[in-house]
């Protein structure tokens, strides 16, 4: 009898011991099955503030679905052998970041249009090697509204401050008119390296409503240290991004072929499509490795401003839905009928300028405006 109990005991212990071992094996094959693209989005977030991770991968979806497209997205964490995965074969520059199979925007003529319009804005890109969308999520800000970001890129020798714009621009309260003229997301950079640019500027550029608007920014800013020969000027195409929100048609200028000159600085202006400077083209792949994989000459990644190698400039610093379809005309007039956007343009000029009087040791005229030195002294804290 007592022997029977024993052998049952046996037996029942070795059927636990089974149980375990198929539970356990379940488990490891299931966290080493990587989740399959062509039926989700994988969003890759920092598991150190998933509450920035969440932000617009959950805003992108919103997006797809107001087009019909009901997602599901699969997380994955940063620093797992998947997440590390998932970035280097898509290209992922920083985080958090989305990626999306073309295979779900199949049966939506909708949803294509949505995509050509998102990749148009350097919203989305499309990989080359496995044929994915992958969210740019910097810039992707810019729509959707502020958002903290991690920079995965990794470089030794420099680190890149972002500047809260509406601290400089005295905007406090988000909901306020000037908030929402500024562009969030899409940063002024300090970079805390060594001058290896000394009195060159580098203006990578392209057909963009935000490269369109942040050229009248630019240029007025350079005024104050030099001259122009020409005024050479077009419209940026017209782009339907979401359904309730447009991105030109925007004037600006064309300052290459507008003939600058300047006692302070040389300026080497350079199309996205055809960098040919390895600096330039290096600094674009520190921002955003996906500028240059797509190819894309007009996304809102542009104008990149590199000021003396101390300052980074991405994009416009003010929307560009703003001033749709104006020319330069209504613009200036707009800038002076109404106090609260001259206010915030002419800043955004000021800003520019504080870091160029900084390239030129405070030489010209400008730099003794209390709004300039002001910007400056808060760039260079």
């Amino acid at each position: 009898m007592i022997d029977r109990i024993r052998f049952l005991s046996l037996v029942a212990l070795l059927g636990i011991v089974i149980v375990m071992v198929i539970f356990l094996l379940k488990l490891s094959l299931v966290n080493k099955t990587a989740p399959s693209l062509n039926q989700s989005e994988i969003s890759v977030i920092n598991k150190n503030c998933i509450e920035c991770s969440n932000s617009i991968p959950y805003s992108f979806s919103y997006i797809l679905s107001e087009f019909g497209y009901s997602p599901y997205i699969y997380n994955e964490t940063f620093g797992t052998t998947r997440g590390d995965s998932i970035i280097s074969s898509d290209f992922i520059t920083t985080l958090p970041s989305i990626v999306v199979p073309q295979t779900v925007f199949s049966s939506s003529s909708s949803l294509m249009n949505l995509v050509s319009s998102l990749v148009y804005s350097n919203i989305l890109t499309l990989n080359q090697n496995n044929n994915n969308l992958v969210l740019n999520t910097p810039f992707a800000a810019g729509l959707f509204g502020s958002l903290t970001f991690y920079n995965i890129l990794e470089n030794s020798t420099q680190r890149s401050i972002p500047i809260n714009f509406t601290k400089l621009y005295g905007v406090e309260n988000q909901t306020n008119f000037e908030s929402k003229l500024i562009n969030p997301v899409d940063p002024i950079i300090i970079q805390n390296q060594s001058q290896i640019n000394n009195s060159k500027i580098f203006y990578v550029y392209g057909n963009s409503p935000f490269g369109s608007l942040e050229s009248i920014i630019f240029r007025d800013a350079l005024k104050n240290f030099g001259n122009f020969s020409n005024n050479i000027t077009a419209f940026s195409g017209e782009l339907s991004v979401t359904k309730n929100e447009s991105l030109g048609p925007q004037i600006g200028y064309l300052l290459p072929e507008n003939g600058y000159k300047s006692s302070y600085f040389s300026i080497y202006f350079y199309n996205i499509s055809s960098v040919e400077s390895p600096y330039a083209r290096n600094l674009i792949l520190e921002f955003d490795q996906n500028a240059v994989s797509s190819g894309s000459p007009y996304g809102n990644f542009i104008p990149l401003i590199d000021i003396g190698g101390r300052y980074i400039i991405v994009s416009s610093q003010l929307k560009p839905t703003f001033f749709n379809g104006m020319n330069l005309r209504q613009i200036e007039n707009t800038l002076i009928s109404n106090q609260s956007i001259g206010t915030v343009f002419n800043d955004s000029v000021y800003l520019i300028d504080s870091m160029l009087c900084s390239l030129s040791k405070n030489s010209a005229g400008i730099c003794s405006n209390p709004t300039v030195a002001g910007y400056e002294s808060s760039i260079l804290s």
